[in-house]
This record gives structure tokens, C-alpha cells and sequence, in this order.
């Protein structure tokens, strides 16, 4: 009997890992799905396409979500050809969390528009 509890929470586990992964991977679709587009248009304010891309970083990211770049790079933005891991990560957490409550809206109401 004790080993087949332990099987059964090695099963929930496991599904929790996978569900986590899941949601994880569908992010990073999002996130370089985003980060290619702003790199690829030409529309002003964020049209970040013919910017060499160590000069595009900045703009890059205020496409993807001018909140968090605001939060993040606002008053001190990247150099060019600056990385920060830290502000990084700090960003991307900030777009994934904008991005989450934005899917718990669109599961209520289709006509929520999501700003970044």
C-alpha cells in the first residue's frame, strides 16, 4: 500500500512538471514570437527594423512591452552591445506576468485587448 501512495505522488509530480513546462515553453514561443516582429517592423514609435542589433536591444524591448522596459531600462538603458543578465530576467518575468493575467482576462472576455 505505501508504494502505491508513493507511485501515485510520483504520477501528480510529474504532472505538475509537465504542466509547468507547458506553460513555460508556450512563454518563450510568445516572447521571441514578440521579439521578432518588433525586430521586423518599420512602424513608428517601435519599429525597431534597419537598427543594427546591438542598437536595437532598447528598442526591442519598449516594443515588446513598454511597461516593463519603463520598469526595468527606463531611466538607465542598455548601451549598445550592453548585456545585464539581472535586468534581463527581471524584464522577462515582468512580460510573463503581464502576459499571464492578460490570458486569465481573454478566458472571460474575447474582446480584452492586451497592451504590453
Amino acid at each position: 500500500m505505501r508504494s502505491f501512495r508513493i507511485l501515485i505522488v510520483f504520477l501528480l509530480l510529474s504532472l505538475i512538471v509537465q504542466a509547468q513546462n507547458k506553460n513555460k515553453n508556450e512563454f518563450e514561443r510568445f516572447f521571441k514570437e514578440r521579439q521578432r516582429i518588433c525586430q521586423d517592423i518599420n512602424t513608428p514609435p517601435y519599429g525597431c527594423k534597419g537598427i543594427p542589433f546591438d542598437f536595437s536591444l532598447n528598442c526591442i524591448n519598449k516594443c515588446v512591452s513598454n511597461k516593463c522596459f519603463n520598469d526595468y531600462y527606463g531611466q538607465n538603458p542598455l548601451l549598445p552591445g550592453e548585456q545585464d543578465s539581472k535586468r534581463e530576467r527581471d524584464f522577462k518575468v515582468c512580460v510573463r506576468s503581464l502576459h499571464t493575467y492578460c490570458r486569465s482576462k481573454l478566458k472571460g472576455d474575447e474582446n480584452y485587448i492586451c497592451i504590453y
